[in-house]
């Protein structure tokens, strides 16, 4: 069990303690050593910050990571990111083929490309498409992705990027864009 012990000098510390029960001299007794993990516990809750601090810049920047072997083209999906298409993250399958399964048929092939592109040189790339919600609507995504790993032959073996939505953005851009329509009309009239 985990413990706070205390050194000779007053000095709390973490520690791990272990009991056991023995026979000495026909006599019960109860054996304990105690280690010291101060270290691990700090190196723990420092993880434990990081993770968190990550999660709510991801939170904030309404973004989500994913993490695809190339291989096999299962993966894995951050909360986030199952947040953002309406998906409950618990049982949220990440596969190749279900993310390509629901990319708007217009945006398919260039998508596909782009990623067969990535695969190729292992650079990162970037594309912005339109991906059906759980509710069926579609929102604008753009995704990151990078090939992290290979193995010996050069064939990939690991991509991992982002998803963010931006469809707030592209409407704003489409209302835009027809604003300036409106007023190159009126400028002509």
């Amino acid at each position: 069990f985990l413990w706070r012990s205390r050194r000779s000098n007053g000095e709390l510390f973490w520690s791990e303690v272990a009991l056991r029960s023995c026979m000495v001299n026909g006599r019960r007794r109860v054996i304990s050593s105690v280690r010291d993990i101060s270290g691990r516990m700090q190196t723990e809750e420092s993880l434990r910050y990081n993770e968190e601090r990550f999660r709510l810049a991801l939170l904030a920047s309404n973004q989500g990571w994913f993490d695809l072997n190339v291989a096999t083209g299962e993966g894995t999906a951050s909360a986030e990111y199952a947040a953002i298409i309406g998906r409950k993250p618990e049982n949220f399958r990440v596969t190749a083929q279900t993310w390509l399964d629901g990319v708007h048929p217009d945006d398919r092939e260039l998508l596909r490309r782009v990623y067969q592109e990535c695969l190729k040189s292992g650079d990162p790339r970037t594309m912005e498409y339109r991906r059906q919600s759980a509710t069926g609507e579609w929102k604008w995504i753009r995704s990151v992705g990078k090939v992290v790993a290979f193995d010996d032959f050069g064939n990939p073996l690991r991509l991992i990027g982002t998803h963010t939505d931006i469809t707030e953005r592209k409407e704003l851009e489409a209302k835009l864009l027809n604003s300036q329509r409106l007023e190159t009309v009126g400028t002509l009239a």
